[in-house]
This record gives structure tokens, C-alpha cells and sequence, in this order.
């Protein structure tokens, strides 16, 4: 009977350590599986992440691109109208320049004939001896043109030679003025 129950408390004991041994495997296994699946999840979740990632960089790229090509496709637009409006400004001066001077030559010769014509009846002396020299001498109506236009632009010189005078006197005073005041800009920033 000793025998037996020796037998028995070993084949209980055996049992126990069998069942303690497969308690402790079962939760290690359990554990690692837990971990294992775990780490699936997020190994999944972190590879979605990265999809999702690559694909807004791709789409952001894109985007870069298609904005790039119209931002270049407008400012070619823009630099076009850009040199047509110059054009078109261009032309514009260019035939306003036109119209004055035609406006002011035909002025100027309409005015000069005028003016020719008064000193004329004014002076009828000079008209005479204009005359005169006009028969005297074969000349061409150019040189009696240019003898007749230098005598009256003489006078015409002088004035213009007076006021480029007084322009450079003011000039001067201009300048001395820029200058105190510039001076004086300096003065109170040096103090500042």
C-alpha cells in the first residue's frame, strides 16, 4: 500500500508539475502570440500609414507640377500683353510725336510767314531793299529764304541766349538750396 500510494503521489506529482509546465508554456505562448498579433496590427497600421503618406506626396507633387506649368503659362502670357502694350504705346508716341511736330511746323511756318510779312509793311525800307537785292543778284528763293529767316531769328537767338542765362542763374540758386537742405537733413540725423 505504501507502494501504491508513493506511486500515486508521484504520478500526482508528476501531474502537477506537467500541468505547471504547461501553465507556464500556455501563458508564454499566449504572451507571444498576443505580442505577435499585436505587432501584425501595427506593422499593418504603419504600412497604411505610409500608403497614405506616399500617395499625398504623390498627389501633393503633382499638384506642384500642374501649378508650376500654369504659373509659368501665365507669366508667358502676361510678358506677351506686356511687350504688346509696349508696342501698342510705342506706335502711339511715335504718331503723337508726328502730329506735334507736323502741328508746330505748320505752325511755325504759318506764324514766321505772318511775322515776315508784318516786319514788311512795318519796314517797307527793308521790303524795298530786299527787293532790290533780290533783282540785283540771281539768287535762288532758298538763300533769300535763309536771309530773310536769319534776319528775323537774330533777335529771336538773343532772347533765347538770355533766358538759358537766367535758367543756369536759378540753376545755381537751386543747387545752394538742395544743398542747405541736405545739410541740414544730415544735422538732425547726426543728432537723432
Amino acid at each position: 500500500l505504501a507502494a501504491e500510494e508513493s506511486h500515486e503521489f508521484e504520478d500526482k506529482k508528476e501531474q502537477v508539475h506537467l500541468s505547471s509546465s504547461d501553465t507556464v508554456a500556455g501563458e508564454t505562448v499566449s504572451n507571444m502570440l498576443d505580442f505577435l498579433s499585436k505587432e501584425l496590427v501595427r506593422k499593418e497600421e504603419k504600412e497604411k500609414l505610409q500608403a497614405l503618406s506616399r500617395h499625398a506626396t504623390d498627389m501633393r507633387r503633382s499638384r506642384e507640377t500642374e501649378e508650376s506649368g500654369k504659373r509659368q503659362a501665365e507669366e508667358k502670357v502676361r510678358a506677351r500683353e506686356d511687350e504688346v502694350y509696349r508696342q501698342v504705346v510705342k506706335a502711339h508716341y511715335g504718331s503723337a510725336t508726328s502730329f506735334v511736330d507736323a502741328v508746330m511746323e505748320s505752325s511755325l511756318d504759318r506764324i514766321a510767314s505772318g511775322t515776315a510779312m508784318d516786319e514788311l509793311r512795318q519796314n517797307p525800307e527793308l521790303a524795298r531793299a530786299l527787293l532790290d537785292a533780290a533783282q540785283a543778284t540771281p539768287r535762288t528763293t532758298e538763300s533769300l529764304t535763309r536771309d530773310l529767316v536769319a534776319s528775323f531769328l537774330t533777335p529771336s537767338a538773343e532772347v533765347v541766349k538770355e533766358k538759358q542765362a537766367v535758367a543756369e542763374q536759378e540753376l545755381r540758386y537751386v543747387d545752394a538750396a538742395h544743398k542747405a537742405i541736405d545739410d541740414t537733413v544730415e544735422g538732425v540725423v547726426r543728432r537723432d
